[in-house]
């Protein structure tokens, strides 16, 4: 639960882990682009946030299903080979979010090709509205999914008609 719970917390953009380098990068990007992009962009990025950190409890600190109860003695803690494989991997994430430059300092060159390139050509229009759409979608889902869940656990099962009275 520990690595899973440092991982999750990467994922999220703790400050001093890779995920906010790559979050902040981000932000600062679509600011230049449009604040008010800026804007959703962030909004995003604390809704993800929430949403791992929920899911985090609901797997770390949520109840047993049957099934895991019935595995009883069986589940064991990370072996050797596990803690050796994902060590280096928390290493980086820990690097990479002190020091970003050492990853950023690899694709510079590449990068800067890329945006030259870009600016000879000019930008291909996209309407507003398909812009809006692409992020109204998503955020809907994410919000209706909550609720639905929410919904969903505070029902009785019985209500439902899956169990005889």
């Amino acid at each position: 639960a520990a690595t899973f719970g440092f991982f999750v917390f990467a994922s999220a953009g703790l400050p001093g882990l890779s995920g906010f380098v790559g979050e902040f990068l981000a932000l600062v990007g679509a600011f230049l682009f449009h604040p008010g992009a800026a804007a959703i962009a962030t909004f995003c990025m604390i809704l993800a946030a929430g949403y791992l950190l929920w899911m985090y409890q609901r797997v770390a600190f949520g109840e047993l299903s049957d099934f895991l109860r019935g595995l009883g003695n069986h589940l064991t803690d990370m072996t050797p080979v596990e803690i050796l494989t994902l060590a280096p991997l928390a290493a980086l994430v820990v690097a990479f979010g002190i020091a970003p430059g050492l990853l950023l300092d690899l694709v510079q060159g590449s990068v800067a090709n890329v945006l030259s390139d870009v600016a000879a050509g000019s930008p291909i229009p996209i309407a507003p509205e398909v812009g809006l759409i692409a992020i109204v979608i998503p955020i809907a889902y994410v919000i209706i999914r909550i609720i639905y869940l929410g919904y969903a656990e505070t029902r009785d099962p019985l209500e439902a008609g899956g169990a005889a009275r």
